[in-house]
């Protein structure tokens, strides 16, 4: 027969074994967010691009702080971040502080550039620094071509992909 003791010592078991897991999942998910701290540190430390960003890991979820002369390098900052296991979200919090233009002038640079890539359905609209990119592509590949060369090209602030392949929806705003 079961007495009120019994029962408030397997309650106390109980929670002592409760407590105990949920500091070995703190403690495992501490050591994983460590290792991704030091994975995509030692990545982003190999470039002198990168150096004025700050790393910081919460729960798998990486955050990117810091200032970049280049919007494609917040882009590559960001897929690099991405690429480790067990990263579930990077979000940036990095600014793009690159030369200003006259939107006019950036649009000229801008369509020089996307021109090399042979493709006459691309559409360029510039307002204050911002890109949206809009038109279609044969593949994946060319458009992460096209996003690379806007995005690396100086004075562009944040670029809105509105591209299409093979009848897929836009992608992404950077």
């Amino acid at each position: 027969m079961w007495t009120s003791n019994h029962n408030s010592a397997v309650l106390v078991v109980l929670t002592l074994m409760t407590l105990l897991h949920t500091r070995l999942l703190f403690a495992r998910d501490r050591a994983v967010d460590q290792r991704i701290l030091a994975q995509v540190t030692g990545e982003l430390g190999k470039e002198e691009r990168f150096q004025n960003i700050r790393i910081e890991v919460e729960d798998m979820v990486v955050r990117l702080r810091g200032v970049v002369s280049l919007l494609e390098d917040k882009r590559q900052a960001m897929q690099k971040a991405q690429a480790f296991k067990d990263v579930r979200m990077v979000i940036s919090h990095i600014k793009v502080k690159t030369a200003r233009m006259p939107d006019a002038l950036l649009l000229d640079r801008l369509r020089e550039r996307v021109a090399e890539h042979q493709n006459d359905t691309i559409r360029l609209k510039v307002k204050k620094g911002g890109v949206t990119i809009r038109g279609t592509v044969k593949d994946v590949a060319h458009r992460e071509s096209i996003l690379s060369t806007v995005a690396g090209t100086s004075g562009v602030v944040w670029m809105e992909d509105r591209l299409q392949i093979d009848g897929n929806k836009r992608g992404p705003t950077i």
